[in-house]
């Protein structure tokens, strides 16, 4: 079961990941592929880029924004109208696409491959090159 929530605020459960493009967006930048993720969004003007997906109980959940760990990726959601700073709720924190770019760079040095590592410094960079701010820092500007 696949739940996806639209940034409208609407929610629909969906038995198969593949009747949901916003859920097969989803998926795709989380496995990093950039060929998937245009092809899926040329499939449809109206995809939903801020949709919430939740497809799995441990991981690979949230915006295609706060998913991906690629800046190629990150430049396509922007295009097509993806929210730099949207707030995604895991039921335990709250985050943004730059926290959880940041997060993953915590972790780089010891688990992962200096091209990832590389992948996850431009991202980071172009998020911030793009507005992008952390949810501590979108709460400071909102007191």
């Amino acid at each position: 079961m696949v739940s996806v929530q639209y940034s409208d605020g609407s929610k629909k459960e969906f038995a198969r990941i593949s009747q949901s493009l916003e859920a097969e967006l989803a998926i795709a930048s989380y496995r990093d592929n950039v060929e998937e993720v245009q092809a899926i969004l040329g499939e449809s003007d109206t995809i939903d880029v801020n949709a919430s997906v939740w497809h799995s109980p441990t991981r690979g959940n949230g915006t295609p924004l706060v998913l991906t760990g690629k800046k190629e990726i990150a430049g396509l959601l922007l295009d097509r109208g993806a929210d730099v700073n949207r707030v995604y709720n895991n039921g335990n924190s709250k985050f943004t696409a730059l926290d959880s770019a940041l997060k993953e760079l915590e972790k780089q040095p010891v688990l992962q491959s200096d091209e990832k590592l590389a992948n996850t410094e431009a991202l980071i960079e172009f998020l911030k090159s793009q507005g992008a701010k952390t949810y501590n820092e979108i709460q400071g500007e909102e007191r």
